[in-house]
This record gives C-alpha cells, sequence and structure tokens, in this order.
C-alpha cells in the first residue's frame, strides 16, 4: 500500500496532468460506505473510474455497484455526447477486484499491458472500456 500512496508513483493509464476527481459517494447515516472517483485525463482526453472502495459488511453488498453506476450516469448526462470513453483498471495481483469488474460488465478485461509505479515496485494491471465513444456521422462502427 505505500507504495500505491507514494507521491512519486506513476500510472501509465494516467499520465499528467489530469483534472479531477468527481467522487461519488455512497452514504447511511452519515457515515460513507462505499466511493468511487472519476478522473479526465487530457492529451488524449478520456476519463477513468479510480479508487472503487466498499465497506466490506454484508448489508452493504451492491453498494460498489450502486456508486459506479451513479457516477457513470453523472458522466453521461455531463459528457456522455464528447468523443470519449471512460475506463477501470484492477492490479492483476488482486483478483477480487478484476474478479467484480469482470462480473459487474459481464465480460474479461479489454486490454492489459498497463500498469502502476510506486515506491521501486510495479504493479501490472488490466483494464475494461467501460463507456465507448459515439460514432461521427459518417464514421464507420
Amino acid at each position: 500500500m505505500s507504495a500505491l500512496t507514494d507521491p512519486a508513483r506513476v500510472c501509465s493509464w494516467a499520465p499528467p496532468p489530469l483534472h479531477g476527481p468527481r467522487i461519488t459517494l455512497a452514504l447511511v447515516n452519515g457515515r460513507v460506505i462505499a466511493g468511487v472517483e472519476l478522473w479526465q485525463r487530457r492529451n488524449p482526453t478520456s476519463w477513468f473510474l479510480e479508487n472503487l472502495v466498499r465497506d466490506q459488511a454484508p448489508e452493504f453488498k451492491g453498494s460498489g455497484r450502486a456508486v459506479v453506476e451513479a457516477a457513470m450516469r453523472w458522466w453521461r448526462a455531463t459528457y456522455g455526447h464528447y468523443v470519449t470513453e471512460v475506463r477501470a483498471h484492477a492490479m492483476e495481483g488482486e483478483p477480487v477486484a478484476v474478479g467484480w469488474w469482470t462480473e459487474f460488465l459481464q465480460r474479461p478485461p479489454d486490454f492489459g499491458g498497463e500498469s502502476i509505479r510506486g515506491g521501486g515496485m510495479t504493479f501490472p494491471a488490466v483494464g475494461w472500456v467501460v463507456h465507448s465513444p459515439p460514432t461521427r456521422p459518417g464514421q464507420a462502427l
């Protein structure tokens, strides 16, 4: 964990400059039980979901799905008409995270070869395209 919080870390999927995060939270009695961040990457412009967390208590099962769906509803309403995409990533060494995104999106990862580096360590990652850009008029599907 200390490598991931290192200020010198480098995310291959998130080179600076970044804009965000736009945070979506689920609250119960004023307590955060789940959350996810939306970040905008520039050059080229795209978006990614990051730091999805959920209280692991059984009564909050499903809250991770709810915050991702709420974040994507906001993104679609605000930016969905632009030609850009939203991605999500999971480190290969985190089978629970890989399994969660695989089940949530109903497909295996769309790509690999991504990573996050910090504290002298590299963590290989896989990713999914959560939202594909709309096609432009006259553009082949």
